[in-house]
């Protein structure tokens, strides 16, 4: 489960390959299709309305999750879960997955874009029950949809804090939403940018690219974007831990990093 860092690798480097290539194409217009699918065969993955995330008071804070490697070894996992819908992973490996939560009664879903589960929970004093089902990366087809093959895990999970740590603050900018980067009739990347500072990246599957999906936080300080990691420090996610220059304008995002533009499609 250990591969936020590889994530994070192939993402930089492929918008970056993205923004020397092709610096300066021209924006295709918006196209208005709400997500972008025209007439590719593949669909982009499903964005999940912000109104939707959710995180229960009684699941705020940090728990551990203890198991057995493949040698008999302990390791361990923990999930902070974090106002406004809002939940990370520490796998120990220093990159903590970010993602988001939402409720519905006694369901509860987990998304961090690699990795996600859903199932059943319930919580008494400092013990966590989560009879979840774990889907991976590899378990999705082109289409972004789940497979049959996924693990089922009875998770007890233990109460380590009731500090959660860093909250994104919320945004209210226009770049909020969804948008879409194609290359020749192709898109090739898809941001997300939540309410709740939650920003979400997405690039399908093609012949030259491979399926990745990931979060981070994000700020926005006048023209500025910053993307943040699980404890609100510059991510490397994208644009190196830099800030990139950004303008709305028609319907389209520019954002500017190390002097090349490349243009996004509001898909509203």
């Amino acid at each position: 489960m250990k591969i936020q860092k590889t994530i994070f690798c192939t993402i930089a480097s492929a918008l970056c390959l993205s923004l020397s290539s092709c610096g300066d194409d021209e924006p295709e217009g918006n196209n208005n299709n709400g997500g972008g699918n025209g007439n590719d065969d593949d669909q982009p993955s499903v964005v999940v309305p912000a109104d939707k995330m959710n995180t229960p008071d009684e699941l705020l804070g940090k728990w551990e999750f203890s198991f057995p490697d493949e040698e008999g070894e302990s390791e361990s996992m923990v999930f902070t879960f974090k106002p406004n819908g809002i939940a990370t992973m520490d796998q120990g490996d220093g990159y903590d997955a970010i993602g988001y939560c939402f409720a519905t009664g006694n369901n509860l879903a987990i998304d961090f874009g690699a990795m996600k589960a859903s199932g059943k929970y319930s919580v008494k004093g400092n013990q966590f029950q989560f009879s979840s089902r774990w889907s991976f990366l590899d378990d999705y087809d082109d289409e972004y949809t789940l497979k049959s093959n996924v693990s089922t895990l009875n998770m007890t999970l233990y109460k380590l804090s009731d500090n959660y740590g860093f909250v994104p603050t919320k945004v209210a900018n226009p770049i909020v939403g969804t948008w879409e980067r194609r290359v020749e009739g192709q898109e090739v990347h898809v941001f997300t940018f939540y309410k709740n500072g939650l920003f979400r990246y997405y690039q399908p599957e093609s012949d030259d690219l491979d399926l990745i999906v990931a979060y981070s936080f994000y700020k926005v300080d006048g023209n500025k974007l910053t993307l943040l990691d699980s404890n609100g420090n510059p991510s490397y996610l994208l644009f190196y831990g830099q800030e990139a220059d950004f303008s709305i304008d028609n319907g389209i995002l520019s954002i500017t990093f190390e002097g090349e533009t490349i243009y996004f499609n509001s898909t509203k």
